[in-house]
């Protein structure tokens, strides 16, 4: 991520090292250096070590001068070696004294003398931040995976996010994503969050709201509901307000960015990823909708995307917003041309990757790793991490240059112009302006200059007797029972207009999103019958595998065969990167990508089995809620035409059919 502590890790590091030494000392701030009192302190070290471990006291000064922490010296001069021993890790950055308790001493005290300590310092430092819950540690077919669970969890608290801007349930698979994402532009804060069991067993939140009420001229914090609660105090009411209206299609654009990733991730394709994601946030977002939601994120972070060396102290939020989603979209593109996290977790290879993720025990630092691979192995993987992170970062320079050039010059600005006209020619002169607009806008953005515009005089037909429901550039004009309204482009007048085109059609949700959508599936992913039997023959897995499952048993047991399959391949991957075998790594990241496909599409993320309405219920829901709000403005414009619909147009479980009685034709 192109922020301030990926530029600099050591230094990150070493700020979290002084944290904690303030924390369990109680310290004042450090004073200037005292080299006398540190160079006392160290030999007392030395000694004190030298009494412990077969070496002599000498050798363990020169490291020990190396590796001292500045900037506590009134620490060192008031310590007493036996009331700081347990702490005397905190001194030294590599810390000989972490390295000594845990590999034989000659080989311990060998690193130091053989190596740069800079160097050390740096591999340390590096191996701590990958083991660490914000390191994105992933390889592509797990990332992908990760994302298309991610989609998941969001749309199953949509409500609730769009609501209040928090989760409800949490995302345990990975807390660098979660941390980023799970949130959306929340504006208030409550003063509780419990913890709760749904009614599945689903751990979750429980929030409790309030608001400062006066009362015999005190303020008070009292108990409320979310829709009397106070914005945050740096937030003006103006600018919550703003947030909270339009939360529902910054959710949904949020979900159309990550399964977009995640689609792109599974083929390995950056080809286009940028241009399709800018895509999707120029439709969403209009006129100054992105500076204003950067505005926010500035707030909210202290950071900007756009100016990623510059940071200022922000409200220790991260709203879950477009920053946010940038700097997704840009880390996807990064792993698929660069691959440093990709390429460094294949070559660590699960053990040491599980070691790493590990809860358990002492966490896994570079002198502990060096205890599962060979130190020249370890050191060869870390630089190449380092390089390719060098390649990053002018990656992410390139980046935020297209991110700069896209918000100058790629997001729309709604123009308005107003002009009268006589009340019976208004329903032919919108149309027709309309028209003219789409075209000027078309020539305009090709040619960077207007068209001629040449007069003709045509006769208009009449409108009697039409019935019209014909899509007009950005627009659709729409005449019924003489009467002539315009709607703006939707996909929901889409999925209107396809169904008067095609009367006494029964026609599935999920088709109907593909009129829409012909490029997207509604479920996010693909049925898992697209894969044959022959790929299920080359992954180890029968025809017979693909059966529904009956009963909870067989639902484990196929579970079970998915996820050996899975971690089969990924071992196998792993020796073929290993080796270099390119056409054998090739095959295996097809074998992995199908049973990727399976499980997603047989499985929740949980491991439970999905219902076989889950698929559709989530089409009809982005079909339903496209539908809605265009009969809703048809009914406050053209009620002839909303009675009409509310007649002919009919909902049958996960299917649409327009059947008019009686039968009218439409002109689309």
């Amino acid at each position: 991520m192109p922020s301030s502590e990926s530029t600099n890790r050591i230094d990150a590091w070493r700020r979290v090292r002084q944290a904690l030494r303030y924390a369990r000392g109680g310290k004042d701030r450090p004073r200037p250096a005292d080299p006398e009192v540190v160079e006392r302190f160290l030999r007392r070290v030395s000694r004190h070590l030298a009494g412990r471990y077969p070496v002599n006291a000498e050798r363990l000064l020169k490291i020990l001068r190396a590796t001292v922490e500045p900037g506590l010296e009134s620490y060192y001069a008031a310590a007493r070696i036996g009331s700081i021993e347990d702490n005397l890790w905190l001194c030294f950055f590599p810390s000989l004294v972490e390295v000594l308790y845990h590999l034989p001493t000659e080989e311990a005290v060998g690193i130091f003398e053989s190596s740069e300590v800079g160097r050390l310092a740096e591999y340390e430092a590096l191996v701590i931040y990958l083991r660490t819950s914000d390191a994105p540690l992933y390889g592509l077919p797990e990332l992908a995976d990760l994302l298309r669970s991610f989609a998941e969890y969001l749309l199953l608290q949509r409500e609730h996010l769009v609501t209040t801007g928090y989760p409800v349930y949490y995302f345990p698979r990975s807390a660098w994503l979660a941390s980023r994402l799970d949130t959306l532009y929340f504006t208030k804060q409550p003063i509780r969050c419990g913890r709760v069991r749904d009614g599945n067993g689903r751990p979750g939140r429980a929030f409790t709201w309030s608001k400062v009420a006066e009362s015999e001229g005190q303020s008070a914090e009292q108990a409320c509901s979310y829709e009397e609660a106070d914005y945050l105090p740096e937030l003006t009411a103006g600018d919550g307000e703003r947030l909270e209206q339009i939360r529902p299609k910054l959710f949904d654009l949020k979900l159309d960015i990550v399964e977009e990733l995640a689609s792109s991730v599974s083929r390995r394709g950056p080809a286009r990823l940028w241009e399709k994601c800018l895509s999707l946030l120029t439709e969403c977002l209009l006129n100054d909708e992105p500076e204003f939601l950067l505005r926010i994120d500035h707030l909210y972070t202290g950071f900007d995307i756009r100016r990623p060396d510059t940071s200022e102290q922000g409200l220790g939020y991260d709203p879950g917003g477009l920053s946010n989603l940038l700097e997704l979209i840009g880390h996807c593109e990064e792993e698929l041309t660069i691959g440093a996290f990709a390429k460094t977790r294949r070559a660590l290879g699960n053990d040491l990757v599980s070691r790493l993720r590990s809860s358990e025990g002492p966490g896994l630092d570079y002198f502990r790793a060096c205890s599962v691979l060979p130190r020249e192995q370890l050191d060869s993987l870390l630089d190449g991490f380092l390089a390719l992170e060098s390649q990053a970062q002018e990656f992410w320079k390139g980046y935020i240059t297209r991110v700069n050039e896209a918000l100058g010059n790629e997001f729309y600005e709604e123009v308005e112009i107003r002009e009268k006209v006589k009340r019976h020619l208004a329903h032919k002169f919108e149309p027709h302006l309309r028209r003219f607009s789409d075209v000027s806008k078309a020539y305009l953005e090709s040619y960077g200059e207007p068209p001629e515009v040449r007069l003709t005089h045509t006769v208009l037909g009449s409108q009697e007797g039409r019935n019209m429901f014909r899509r007009e550039g950005q627009t659709w004009s729409v005449v019924y029972d003489s009467k002539h309204i315009t709607l703006d482009y939707s996909d929901g007048a889409t999925y209107i207009a396809y169904l008067l085109e095609h009367p006494d059609t029964h026609l599935r949700v999920d088709d109907l999103y593909a009129i829409a959508h012909p490029n997207r599936p509604a479920s996010g992913v693909k049925p898992y019958t697209d894969v044959s039997s022959e790929e299920l023959a080359d992954i180890g897995l029968s025809p017979d595998n693909q059966r529904s499952p009956t009963d909870r048993q067989d639902d484990a047991e196929l579970f079970s065969t998915y996820r050996k399959a899975q971690t089969d391949l990924q071992k196998e991957l792993d020796e073929a990167h290993g080796k270099g075998d390119s056409r054998k790594v090739d095959e295996l990241q097809t074998q992995l990508e199908n049973v990727n496909r399976l499980i997603s599409a047989r499985f929740r993320p949980d491991g439970r089995p999905r219902l076989p309405g889950d698929r559709n219920k989530r089409a009809y829901d982005r079909v339903s809620k496209a539908i809605e709000p265009v009969k809703r403005f048809i009914k406050q414009h053209h009620s002839s035409l909303a009675r009409h619909l509310d007649n002919s147009l009919h909902y049958d479980t996960y299917v649409y059919h327009y059947s008019p009685e009686p039968p009218i034709t439409w002109e689309t």
